[in-house]
């Protein structure tokens, strides 16, 4: 990835912190990183509407399955993310018990929503920026491990 930052300060700041970390903040990190780059800003377009709309089909897989087949959970619709919010406050478990289930039963890793603050309680994130073997599998999971609490 790469930063742009147009102030003076900010950008000293960022490249300090950059040092602490052990990178060279001056330059590309690799050559093949900056070739990369240049390719991307220059011929990428192409390939970028493709990765959205596939990230996209993966969005409606995931809420077309949960709310078919898990009816009381409640996927929200993306906001410039890769990451949508999933609502399982309606099962009317306990927060800890959900992300019992989520790491446990269904053996995933997926962002709890107190990460990000007390509204975020009962909520989970989950990414949907992969290949959709892998989405369908995590969602079978999902589905699996929490039918029994959707009535």
């Amino acid at each position: 990835s790469c930063l742009i930052i147009p102030n003076e300060v900010y950008r000293q700041d960022m490249g300090n912190f950059f040092e602490c970390l052990g990178f060279d903040s001056k330059g590309p990190s690799s050559l093949f990183g900056a070739i990369a780059a240049r390719a991307a800003y220059e011929d990428g377009e192409p390939w970028l509407v493709d990765l959205i709309s596939y990230i996209y089909d993966n969005f409606l897989y995931l809420k077309k399955r949960i709310k078919k087949e898990l009816p009381c959970v409640r996927v929200f619709d993306l906001e410039a993310t890769y990451l949508p919010w999933i609502d399982f406050n309606p099962l009317g478990l306990p927060p800890e018990k959900i992300i019992q289930i989520i790491e446990e039963e269904a053996g995933l890793a997926l962002d709890h929503g107190n990460w990000f603050g007390q509204s975020g309680t009962g909520f989970e994130r989950i990414n949907i920026a992969c290949p959709r073997q892998l989405l369908s599998k995590a969602v079978d999971a999902l589905i699996a491990a929490f039918i029994p609490f959707c009535k």
